[in-house]
């Protein structure tokens, strides 16, 4: 998955912000608007409007409005979350927490 943006661009500064709030790693591709990246034909395949933040899913899915990009990944992370309890879980290999490291 990758991100098409502008650091300091607001949407796609929000958009970076919420997916590091939930933890979710993510590959980012600096859009130069100044050059016109945007408004390149291979741009406008992703989001013919050519704005960003553009969200590209690994089946080369995109989505592009910035409401839409939250509400995906906040099911990226409830998927994790579950992930994590699940396996969590049912594995034999936990990790001991510092506090209990030497009373074993």
């Amino acid at each position: 998955m990758k991100i098409y943006e502008l650091k300091r661009a607001p949407n796609a500064r929000r958009v970076r912000m919420f997916l590091a709030g939930k933890g979710t790693e993510m590959a980012y591709h600096q859009v130069d608007l100044g050059a016109g990246e945007n408004l390149e034909p291979a741009f406008l395949a992703k989001n013919p409007a050519g704005r960003i933040p553009v969200f590209e899913l690994d089946d080369g899915t995109c989505l592009s409005e910035t409401m839409t990009i939250y509400r995906y990944g906040e099911k990226l992370s409830l998927f994790a979350v579950h992930h994590r309890l699940w396996h969590g879980r049912r594995s034999s290999h936990r990790p001991v927490p510092a506090s209990l490291a030497g009373l074993a």
